[in-house]
Parts: C-alpha cells; structure tokens; sequence
C-alpha cells in the first residue's frame, strides 16, 4: 500500500471528507487532495499535523511498506552488513544507502552508521 492510499483508508475510517481533514490539519483542500491522490508528498510540518489529527495513526504502517535509509561515513561494508541484518529480521519495502555528507561526516567522523525509519515509538 503507499503512503497516499493510506492516507484515504485513514481518513474514510475516520469517517471524514477531505476538507474536514484540511481544516483539521491546518491546511488547504486542495493540498490535502494532492497528498491523497500522490500528486505530491507532505511535507514534515504537514507529516505531523496530519499524525496529530489521525492520533499518530499515519506511523502505524505495515513494515512491509516502509523503506529504511541508512547514511554512513565512509563505511560502505558496515552499512551494506546493517541492511542484510534489517533485510533478515524485517521485511521492509526497500533499503537506501547513501553517505551522510561532508558537513555531518566532519563532526561524526569515519565510521559513523544513520538509520531512519518511520515508527511509533523511539
């Protein structure tokens, strides 16, 4: 399921039109249409403000259905050994491995391991 489709079963298990869940999160109709309909992605103010009004429902996703993104500092085997380890334990849609950057990887250091995730709890 994507996130979009989600975002509909949320809301008609809610019982609510679109522009009431507009209204709810602060934000237009037609905003809220196009998250709905995948035209666009929300953005995090606009994550949270619907998690807010769905009673961080939106986080309670299928793990099959979310991707895990994991940054490293010049520690490309360590990163893809994680993956294998969340790919055994966790059926997860997808995996994204990337470099942290020049910024965080100056003050973290070589060998420094990101994962993100979207849960319900930290």
């Amino acid at each position: 399921m994507e996130f979009y489709e989600r975002m509909r079963e949320l809301r008609k298990e809610h019982g609510e039109t679109q522009a009431q869940v507009a209204a709810a999160a602060g934000m237009t109709d037609r905003q809220y249409q196009r998250f709905e309909t995948g035209k666009q992605k929300p953005g995090f103010d606009s994550l949270l403000a619907l998690a807010d009004h769905f009673g961080n429902s939106l986080a309670t996703m299928d793990p099959a259905d979310q991707t895990v993104f994991i940054c490293h500092g010049d520690c490309l085997d360590d990163a893809e050994y994680t993956a294998e380890q969340i790919r055994a334990l966790v059926p997860v849609k997808d995996i994204i491995i990337n470099y942290v950057g020049p910024v965080i990887g100056a003050h973290a250091g070589p060998g420094v391991l990101a994962l993100f995730y979207v849960g319900v709890e930290r």
